[in-house]
């Protein structure tokens, strides 16, 4: 059986029978749970920053059948960072899986290319995604995806199709933080900003202490075709 909970720390001290680790666990262990620890194979101090990604401008074929054109892809990293990107037309722009304390900071996202992700959370534990610009169309574009745990979005702000993603999966403990939407309403004068992406099987799409604070909502899709175009 798959576990629902993951978490990557660092272990600080081993006593005979205890083990203490550096950083808190997220949730309470009881016998019945049948915790592990594991050992994690992982890179640490990857630095990736300053350059920008450009893709072709293929046509959209349906979703989760994308071409593959997909800027970086972070796995088994830790105490690592992306910095200052620029990723034009890509399927997905920033993947992520198994990594821990790393930051993701200035990355802009661009293109007439209709994207699945920009940066996207997956599997993923004590994540910061600061200062992110969305200007092309992406589903979801903003997404906490499975087993997503304690990591955060903060200062972002997406100019086209607008979704503020909890996945179908195990992501709890996840923090949308100062964050800028602009989207048209529908002609019944609603919007589905907060409706979960992702399988049925999948659902409930999180867990416990998922938190929106100070989401700024722009309802007006002619404020952002100016900014699609930027360079």
């Amino acid at each position: 059986m798959l576990p629902i909970v993951k978490q990557q720390v660092e272990i600080s001290k081993i006593d005979k029978n205890t083990i203490t680790i550096k950083s808190p666990l997220t949730i309470t262990i009881k016998p019945s749970y049948q915790a592990q620890l594991v050992a994690w194979e992982h890179l640490t101090e990857v630095g990736i920053e300053d350059f920008k990604i450009t893709f072709p401008n293929a046509p959209r074929v349906a979703h989760h059948v994308e071409q593959g054109y997909n800027g970086i892809y972070l796995t088994r990293l830790f105490h690592s960072w992306v910095k200052n990107i620029v990723i034009e037309n890509a399927d997905s722009g920033i993947l992520t899986e198994e990594i821990a304390n790393v930051t993701i900071k200035d990355i802009t996202t661009k293109g007439e290319h209709f994207a699945h992700y920009t940066v996207t959370f997956g599997g993923v534990y004590n994540i910061l995604v600061e200062d992110i610009k969305v200007y092309n169309q992406a589903v979801p574009p903003l997404s906490f995806n499975t087993f997503s745990t304690k990591s955060v979005y903060k200062n972002c702000e997406a100019f086209q199709y607008t979704l503020l993603d909890q996945h179908s999966g195990a992501n709890h403990q996840n923090l949308f933080d100062n964050i800028t939407v602009h989207f048209k309403a529908n002609k019944d004068n609603t919007y589905p900003l907060f409706s979960g992406c992702g399988a049925p099987y999948g659902k409930p799409s999180h867990g416990a202490f998922s938190t929106f604070w100070n989401i700024n909502v722009i309802v007006d899709s002619e404020t952002a075709k100016p900014l699609i175009k930027r360079n």
